[in-house]
């Protein structure tokens, strides 16, 4: 199964954290970070990657045949735009 997140889509805010669990005991999940044209890297089973001090604005999972992944994020809110004449 693959997920991609795009921060600014879904949350209205991009990651500033980002930690990738991988469940699968047996199998290796893959990753990429914000880039749809590098190369996935390799999450080996039952392992995690962190990344902070970031500016993540989207991540890609694909998980093993019977694994599951769990993606947790610590968002930092886009600024809403300035509605002009407005008081």
């Amino acid at each position: 199964t693959t997920r991609i997140i795009t921060f600014p889509t879904e949350f209205n805010a991009i990651a500033i954290g980002l930690q990738i669990e991988n469940f699968d005991g047996t199998n290796a999940a893959s990753y990429r970070i914000n880039s749809s044209t590098n190369v996935m890297s390799n999450l080996p089973a039952s392992n995690f990657r962190s990344f902070s001090g970031m500016n993540i604005v989207s991540v890609e999972v694909t998980t093993g045949a019977a694994g599951a992944c769990l993606i947790s994020g610590q968002m930092a809110a886009l600024p809403k735009p300035a509605i002009e004449g407005s008081l």
